[in-house]
């Protein structure tokens, strides 16, 4: 817990330190700036705009307590206040800002997963293009073989299935030729590369 007697020291307090408030109960009334504007200048700070406010005040009537919310704070208590009913309201606004908190690392993680399923969406799209691009290409290769040694178009197509079939060795090469031999009388003397 940390005591400031003004609005300036509490800004200066809240700046100054490494570690972040939980929460900040402040007085409207108080000596250099009163309790509004002190709020609207820790609301005006990025590192320190998520803190709680909860207004703290003698003064009861609504447009005090409505000055406090629009000047950033989340809740006003009057005094003389109950103790009781002080510590039930800072532990609803510290569970709320830990709530808060979790959401916004979740979101964070969910913003940082998005990006990267978007990038290997886009990864996944190029190489399916580059797939169909080299298919196209084989299949006019194929066709203009085919014209060029004579054969029809279906024998040709069997051939080219037969090569493309997933993830062919090296070692099924002879036996490819001697299948595309079998549909295609005769083929180019180099060896097929698989």
């Amino acid at each position: 817990v940390r005591v400031a007697l003004s609005g300036e020291q509490a800004i200066e307090l809240l700046q100054d330190s490494e570690d972040l408030s939980d929460i900040i109960l402040l007085d409207i009334i108080m000596p250099e700036i009163n309790g509004y504007e002190t709020c609207r200048r820790i609301k005006g700070v990025d590192r320190l705009k998520g803190i709680p406010v909860i207004f703290v005040s003698a003064l009861d009537q609504s447009e005090s307590k409505l000055g406090g919310f629009s000047a950033g704070g989340v809740d006003y208590i009057i005094k003389p206040f109950d103790e009781a009913e002080v510590l039930a309201r800072i532990n609803i606004h510290l569970t709320l800002q830990r709530q808060f908190n979790e959401l916004d690392r979740k979101n964070r993680d969910l913003e940082a997963l998005n990006s990267k399923l978007q990038e290997e969406t886009l990864h996944r799209v190029s190489a399916e293009s580059r797939f169909k691009q080299a298919d196209e290409r084989l299949s006019t290769i194929t066709q203009a073989e085919a014209k060029r040694w004579g054969s029809s178009k279906q024998d040709w197509h069997t051939c080219s299935v037969v090569l493309q079939s997933s993830r062919v060795r090296r070692s099924c090469s002879k036996a490819l030729a001697a299948a595309c031999k079998s549909v295609a009388p005769v083929l180019p003397a180099t060896p097929f590369r698989v």
